[in-house]
């Protein structure tokens, strides 16, 4: 799923705004609670932080920019260490 729109446009289906994820949610049967968003900007925690989902910030991109903005659940240098703490957070 992805939001097509430019900010300026005030669509209701771009981050943090969870229409995307409550429409992938009932298509899929996920429970968001049991989710993870990973993203590298203060919009994608926010978006995590709405739909129930825990966070992981990765620091690419603009990961290290935002880091002192927001307060994730997890903070990871990279993709795949923000997979190696979803899985052993999920076996928690």
């Amino acid at each position: 799923y992805y939001c097509p729109h430019t900010p300026g446009e005030g669509c209701s289906c771009r981050k943090p705004g969870t229409v995307l994820i409550d429409r992938a949610t009932a298509e899929f049967g996920v429970d968001p609670l049991l989710s993870y968003v990973i993203g590298d900007k203060e919009v994608d925690m926010k978006l995590a932080e709405n739909a129930g989902a825990k966070s992981v910030l990765v620091l690419t991109g603009m990961g290290k920019e935002e880091s002192g903005k927001v307060r994730p659940d997890h903070v990871a240098a990279d993709l795949s260490e923000a997979a190696s703490w979803i899985v052993e957070d999920s076996k928690e």
